[in-house]
């Protein structure tokens, strides 16, 4: 099968001309449309995160703002510290005495009685003498070990003075020598 065209031949080459035009103008108008909404799309970003941006340095501005205002509170955070620092040093690291004398009346057996106790803390040194009476040597003895286990007390010593005739019983008499350990010194109550 043939094409024969009776159409003049200049006339074919202006249409096969004109058609390609077209193709080219179709072509670069879809490219012209693409590149245009590129475009617009990254103006709308842009635009998007320079008001990000802008709220972000209005938010930090607030921030420094309010931080300023605050600062009042640094210095009394660091007077806070210097009292407690000397209130720490004026308390030193004393035993906590409260609890020392109700472990020692805890670990007291019934069948002793304590006639005198002496307790003090002076530069880092602390002793303890405990006079009392008992029933028996055992007895002190056994008190003697539970003393020892008692976490504010060391080198626990005894020395039997003497045994005493008291309503027809016969009681020993006893001396206790002890070192104390330092406490954990001022601490801040917390609520």
């Amino acid at each position: 099968m043939y094409k024969v065209s009776l159409l003049p031949n200049h006339y074919i080459l202006q249409n096969q001309a004109r058609k390609r035009k077209d193709k080219l103008l179709k072509i670069s108008l879809v490219v012209m449309c693409t590149l245009f909404a590129v475009y617009a799309a990254s103006v709308i970003l842009h635009t998007a995160v320079k008001n990000e941006f802008r709220t972000l340095q209005k938010e930090n501005k607030r921030v420094l703002e309010e931080i300023s205002e605050l600062e009042y509170l640094s210095a009394l955070n660091n007077d806070i510290n210097a009292i407690y620092n000397r209130a720490k040093t004026a308390v030193g690291n004393n035993p906590d005495w409260n609890k020392l004398i109700v472990d020692i009346g805890n670990s007291t057996p019934e069948t002793i009685g304590i006639t005198n106790m002496e307790l003090s803390y002076e530069g880092g040194n602390g002793t303890g003498k405990i006079k009392g009476l008992a029933l028996d040597h055992s007895t002190v003895s056994a008190w003697l070990e539970t003393l020892n286990e008692l976490i504010e007390i060391t080198d626990v010593r005894c020395s039997f003075l003497t045994q005493t005739q008291e309503s027809a019983d016969d009681l020993v008499q006893f001396e206790i020598t002890m070192k104390l350990r330092p406490g954990s010194g001022y601490m801040i109550t917390r609520r």
